[in-house]
């Protein structure tokens, strides 16, 4: 007898004895699942388990022969693993009902990537179950290893991960019918959207026909009319089997009705059929060659009389095109020439660069940097100006501010004494320059606080009066006004606090505090009464009596 029979044996006499005497819901760690309740009892323990070793990869892969295969193969999620342990992954002994694979974080995110197919466009949102089922599954050794538990094999192919394709068409109908049999539909089709392979299909270099000129923007059905079979709800058209697709007029009507050569491309080019090159094969040949748009112009455009040798003026734009700026460019000292700012490709696209408008009466700056040229250059019949008697602001711009400055303006610049291009609302006006400048609290305020809204929609900035009372009320009811009606009050107070910090009464009354008055709290003599001018209550300041007699009383001789 060899020592591991030996020791098989020596286990299960040992598993017997325990659970005759402890009792077997004692010593077992708990039920297995309905897939291995077959190996239920003390005496099955070594169907999984080894002595003398917590690793089950070896008993588990006896059994479980497809994972074998994979892991052998370096096939699939086992395939790939490192770590071979099952019981990273899957658990025992924990119920009947227990899903046995440990998914992490869960299965709706596990990686599928780890699989060795990974999930991307519309997979990425497909239910696990909408491609793991039963009548997908397509290896044979799955199927095989099933059909040798006849009792789980419904439960089996229900929940296994495994044995599925990776090719479209086993999950997804053919609706070419097998006329892409030889390629993968990845050459045209993408999983983020099948419809989209007209975009993505390279007729250049995944057909024998290069789409060249006029036929580059067609629809694929303007030349593939045929359609296949329905396949369920859908239909395509069939892209193969096209003949003599290398003759124009397999698609063309003949409009010579067989006067020339077949070869259409001798006089025509693919780009269009209305402008023949009969006569002048090569037009670059000839004093001037055919650029941009001119390539498209039909010969009769310029060649009016039909012969195609008789000299035409063209050392000028203007000899065949009008002047759209209608001489706003004579001023120039050499003449205006077209391509200074157009070119063939497009006279409505000019390549005048920002390099050349810096040069110009008017650079432009901030904001102005943003605008599409249309936007200044255009009158208000929406024909185009490029040049303008004056480029002040309000060439352009309205004057929000009405007459208020029109004193001071000297020169084009004057709005840049408070704006700026870049940002019209962010001012730059020095207020020190005024005859108010800002100090104290008045630094902090916002503009709109003294500039208001006139009638007219228009704020005030000049004109203001800078009196204190222009703006704040005057709670002393007058009793400090001067003969000019001019308030005092910086006598008193400052720009940065009403609050008086302390008052010099005897430099700024007829009654210097001495001795005792020094301690006496001002309200004792400057209490609130009514003004009589006014007729409102305040605070008493002036006139106040100072006579002895007026506050004290000596009593009577």
């Amino acid at each position: 007898m060899s020592r591991s029979s030996y020791n098989n044996i020596l286990l299960k006499v040992s598993l017997i004895v325990a659970f005759a005497t402890s009792g077997w819901a004692q010593f077992s760690p708990g039920p297995l699942s309905k897939a291995h309740m077959a190996f239920e009892g003390v005496t099955n323990c070594l169907e999984c388990h080894t002595l003398g070793s917590s690793d089950l990869a070896p008993n588990c892969l006896e059994c479980h022969t497809p994972i074998k295969n994979r892991i052998d193969d370096k096939l699939g999620y086992h395939g790939q693993l490192e770590d071979k342990t099952c019981t990273k992954c899957h658990r025992e002994h924990a119920g009947r009902d227990l899903t046995m694979i440990i998914w992490d974080p869960d299965k709706e995110h596990f990686d599928h990537k780890k699989t060795g197919y990974e999930l991307t466009g519309k997979h990425k949102d497909a239910k696990c179950d909408a491609c793991h089922k039963p009548d997908q599954i397509t290896t044979d050794d799955i199927k095989e290893y099933a059909d040798k538990y006849p009792d789980l094999k419904v439960g089996i192919l229900k929940n296994t991960l495994l044995g599925l394709p990776t090719d479209c068409s086993k999950c997804h109908q053919d609706v070419h019918r097998g006329e892409f049999k030889e390629q993968t539909c990845d050459k045209c089709h993408t999983t983020t959207d099948w419809k989209a392979a007209r975009k993505a299909f390279n007729h250049t270099t995944q057909t024998k026909y290069p789409l060249q000129g006029a036929h580059v923007p067609l629809n694929c059905d303007k030349c593939h009319t045929k359609l296949q079979p329905k396949v369920e709800d859908k239909q395509v058209h069939v892209f193969g089997g096209l003949k003599n697709y290398n003759s124009c007029l397999t698609c063309h009507k003949d409009y010579h009705h067989g006067q020339f050569d077949a070869n259409c491309l001798k006089c025509h080019t693919m780009d269009t059929f209305k402008n023949p090159k009969k006569g002048v094969v090569d037009h670059s040949k000839t004093k001037f060659p055919l650029m941009g748009k001119h390539q498209a112009v039909a010969c009769l455009e310029c060649h009016k009389s039909g012969d195609k040798s008789a000299p035409l003026k063209f050392a000028a734009c203007s000899d065949c095109h009008k002047d759209h700026h209608a001489g706003a460019f004579s001023y120039r000292p050499n003449g205006a020439k077209c391509d200074d700012c157009h070119t063939e490709q497009s006279f409505i696209q000019p390549h005048y660069s920002l390099l050349q408008h810096q040069q110009t009466k008017f650079p432009l700056t901030g904001s102005h940097l943003a605008l599409p040229c249309i936007q200044c250059h255009r009158d208000a019949n929406q024909k185009s100006v490029y040049f303008w008697q004056s480029v002040a602001c309000e060439s352009c711009h309205d004057n929000p501010h009405g007459a208020q400055f029109d004193r001071y303006h000297i020169e084009t610049k004057w709005c840049e004494s408070c704006h700026t291009t870049r940002q019209w609302s962010k001012l730059t006006f020095d207020h020190a320059k005024t005859n108010f400048p800002l100090q104290g609290r008045h630094e902090r305020i916002a503009c709109t606080d003294c500039h208001k809204k006139l009638a007219d929609d228009t704020i005030q900035y000049a004109g203001l009066e800078t009196m204190c009372e222009s703006c704040h009320r005057d709670v002393h009811e007058s009793q400090f006004r001067l003969l000019d009606g001019i308030n005092p009050c910086e006598k008193c107070h400052n720009n940065e606090t009403w609050q008086i910090e302390k008052f010099d009464h005897e430099r700024l009354t007829p009654f210097p505090l001495t001795g005792q008055h020094e301690k006496v709290v001002c309200e004792k003599c400057h209490f609130i009464t009514t003004i009589k001018s006014s007729q409102k209550p305040t605070v008493r300041f002036t006139p106040i009596a100072h006579d002895c007699n007026d506050c004290h009383n000596f009593g009577s001789k």
